[in-house]
């Protein structure tokens, strides 16, 4: 895991789309709505690189988990209102 900590923020969209290929798409949207400093588009892409690495490539957040990991990240409070099976159990908290 260490190794994704070591990616530098520049490389990490390359890494995501070469570990991940078609997941990513439904997440495209998402990114691009984020802030333009790149802070927060790292930490959701090293999040997706770490939960795929653990998994060896089984499990990809979706939206709604990588939009619970800013507040959390930020140190403020969260709440998530999901239905069953959305995938609130992979929340990365």
């Amino acid at each position: 895991m260490q190794e994704v900590y070591d990616i530098p923020s520049a490389d990490l969209l390359a890494h995501a789309e070469a570990i991940i290929q078609d997941n990513l798409d439904p997440l495209r949207s998402f990114l691009i709505s984020l802030p333009l400093d790149g802070n927060e588009i790292a930490l959701i892409l090293r999040a997706i690189l770490l939960l795929c690495t653990v998994t060896a490539g089984a499990k990809v957040l979706c939206q709604m988990q990588l939009e619970s990991l800013l507040p959390v990240m930020a140190n403020l409070d969260s709440l998530v209102n999901a239905g069953t099976g959305s995938g609130k159990t992979m929340l990365p908290v």
